[in-house]
Formats: C-alpha cells, sequence, structure tokens
C-alpha cells in the first residue's frame, strides 16, 4: 500500500526564517521616492506596507504642530528620545533637500527650542 503524498510544499518552505535585510539590500523594495513603504504581490492581491521610522514619526509631529515650541507631541518627542537625539534628527530634517520649507522651518524652530535643555 502506498501512501498517498499532498501535493502542497513541505511547511519548512511555507515558513522560512525570516532573515533582516539591510536599507541597501532591499532598497528595490521600496516605493519610488519613499523608502517607508513596500509593495508585496501574491495569490490574494497586491499588498502596500509601510513601515515608519523615528524620522517620519518626528516628521509629522513637526508638520501637524501649530507651535512647536508648546506643543506637546513634540515635547514628548524630546522627553522620550533624548534632546541630543531629537536635536541630531531635527538637523537632519533640516539639513535633507527632500524636507519641505515648512518642515525645515519647524525642524529649525525645534532645534532653537530644545538644544540648551538637559
Amino acid at each position: 500500500a502506498t501512501s498517498a503524498k499532498s501535493a502542497r510544499l513541505p511547511s519548512w518552505l511555507l515558513r522560512p526564517s525570516a532573515a533582516p535585510l539591510n536599507e541597501e539590500a532591499s532598497q528595490h523594495l521600496t516605493h519610488p521616492g519613499s523608502k517607508s513603504g513596500v509593495l508585496i504581490l501574491n495569490s490574494g492581491g497586491l499588498h502596500s506596507f509601510t513601515n515608519s521610522s523615528l524620522l517620519n514619526n518626528l516628521a509629522s509631529t513637526l508638520l501637524r504642530a501649530t507651535n512647536v515650541a508648546k506643543d506637546m507631541l513634540v515635547q514628548n518627542f524630546f522627553t522620550s528620545y533624548g534632546y541630543v537625539e531629537g536635536c541630531a534628527m531635527c538637523f537632519a530634517l533640516a539639513t535633507s533637500s527632500s524636507s519641505s520649507i515648512a518642515l525645515r522651518n519647524k525642524a529649525e524652530q525645534a532645534v532653537l527650542c530644545y538644544a540648551n535643555r538637559p
């Protein structure tokens, strides 16, 4: 008597171990002009996933703030991640060629506001 074999793939092929890719190795997977998303095509259709970085979160927080010096979300960001790190990220946003003028101005305001904090 022969046993019936499944036409399915072995289970170990369906669940491979996850291996992180560095940004240079995975940049071809991202949307053009955006480094925070990936498109996946499978039998269920086309799926879009986004991965938000701390820098993207700070940029969104700054753009939503009407008064950077008094905005609680901006203050919480600097408190949570540290004033040195927050100022470094604001400097990166303020000097990036891909940042809008509004984002550059708000990043500069945040640095001037929080640079003298402990």
